[in-house]
């Protein structure tokens, strides 16, 4: 009995739980080649990172406080969803990130690293009508000024 709550207890402290956590596990799933538990971790980091307290605050102050992380989720959740084939899902998700650069842009300097590398290519090609500016640390990583970052 002891043995079996010692158990859940390290399954429970392994669970990702907050919106950063997701995302940590879901950028370590991407780079392992698991996009499908990637996308699914990434998803629930989106979401963790927009909840409906988080969109009341927005709507009474006009700022977002997780925004850059909602975006970063997003920026990785494509990528794995485009690994998969997931072309429909993906441009939705692309759909997603553009609403939230209207809200306020914050593409452009998000800490995105080597994971992302492929994401402007990928979203020039399935939703080339979406204007955005070239991320500063994808210009780095492709000018040769950046390697991997360590993930948490």
């Amino acid at each position: 009995m002891q043995a079996t709550f010692a158990m859940l207890l390290l399954l429970m402290t392994m669970a990702p739980v907050s919106g950063d956590d997701f995302l940590a596990h879901g950028r370590r799933e991407l780079r392992s080649a698991q996009y499908a538990e990637a996308a699914k971790d990434l998803g629930a980091a989106a979401e963790a990172f927009l909840t409906p307290q988080q969109t009341a605050e927005y709507i009474r102050t006009g700022h977002h406080d997780a925004l850059a992380d909602y975006e970063t989720a997003l920026v990785y959740l494509t990528v794995a969803e485009a690994k998969m084939g997931r072309v429909d899902d993906a441009r939705a998700t692309l759909r997603r990130i553009n609403v939230a650069e209207r809200i306020e842009p914050t593409y452009q300097a998000l800490p995105l690293d080597v994971d992302a590398a492929e994401f402007e290519s990928i979203a020039q090609k399935l939703l080339p009508e979406m204007p955005l500016p070239p991320n500063q640390a994808l210009a780095e990583i492709h000018g040769g000024k950046r390697h991997r970052a360590a993930v948490a």
